[in-house]
């Protein structure tokens, strides 16, 4: 039987970034719409200065997922709920305790918010592979996928790398955000009164960064286990997936435009080293040990 599905190519590089600018597009407006019907409990207003940055920031998620999405071998369903998970938990639920946490408002809202993100994030799901997955994967790499397998050693072990992945991020964070604070953030904290920044308590961020830190690693790990690329690739790949789902993007979208450039750097550097080296980790502890020379 034909299957017409096989007839559409993988988009080049010009049909990503147009694809992904759409994505972004639409992120922005289902963001509007949302935060207009919220009002007040939203954490970001209705105005056309955040619909740019929406549209900037719904870009770069879906370019940050392209180059995945083009190897990952499953159908498009799969692809839709495995992305929308890393999106939630990365996002919404990850970045959502954090905050909560930091910046504590009322209960109600912090689940409503919570829950509004959710659906937009499944929203971007849907239309990242909507827009830039081929129709059907090919069927050496459904082969492929159909062989993922438990890491050796079994559950245990399985059980093992994701706690050590997760206290990877733990320390990556508290390594350079240490470095961080005692190069640049803590003078400008005590010099800079006027953006009215406090360093949380220890415990607090103890208990944040032990709750993000799992949530990032369980969103990626099924990724991790599905691509039949070098761990190096992978490695690079869900560096830079970590670094603008789990940082660049959030931070443009709520901080960027609040503090000085100065601060910015030094704070999205700390953020780049924290997550792209628990994309490492995760793939040297979930990856192929070897890339499959067939595909």
């Amino acid at each position: 039987m034909k299957n017409n599905s096989m007839d559409r190519p993988v988009p080049g590089t010009g049909e990503i970034l147009t694809r992904s600018l759409g994505v972004g597009i639409i992120y922005a407006i289902a963001n509007m719409l949302m935060a207009a019907l919220l009002g007040s409990i939203s954490r970001q207003a209705a105005s056309w200065e955040n619909a740019l940055v929406w549209i900037l920031g719904g870009t770069m998620i879906s370019l940050s997922f392209s180059p995945i999405l083009l190897r990952l071998p499953w159908s498009r369903g799969r692809k839709v709920l495995i992305l929308w998970i890393v999106l939630a938990l990365i996002g919404p639920i990850g970045l959502g305790i954090e905050g909560f946490l930091f910046k504590p408002v009322p209960p109600i809202h912090a689940v409503i918010n919570g829950i509004v993100g959710i659906i937009i994030r499944l929203l971007v799901a849907y239309l990242i592979v909507w827009l830039l997955a081929p129709l059907q994967p090919a069927p050496l790499q459904l082969k492929a996928a159909n062989n993922e397998a438990t890491p050796k050693g079994g559950w245990l072990n399985l059980a093992w790398c994701f706690i050590v992945a997760s206290l990877s991020y733990f320390v990556f964070y508290f390594f350079f955000g240490g470095i961080n604070y005692l190069l640049y953030t803590k003078a400008f904290y005590e010099n800079n009164p006027a953006f009215g920044l406090s360093r949380p308590s220890a415990e607090i961020v103890f208990l944040a960064e032990l709750i993000r830190g799992p949530l990032m690693v369980l969103g990626v790990i099924p990724i991790v286990r599905a691509l039949r690329i070098t761990q190096r690739q992978i490695a690079g790949l869900i560096g830079i997936l970590l670094f603008v789902v789990g940082g660049l993007e959030p931070y443009i979208e709520v901080t960027f435009r609040k503090m000085p450039l100065g601060f910015n750097l030094a704070t999205l550097t700390e953020i780049l080293f924290q997550n792209f080296l628990t994309g490492v980790v995760v793939a040297h502890l979930f990856g192929p040990k070897r890339a499959n020379a067939g595909l």
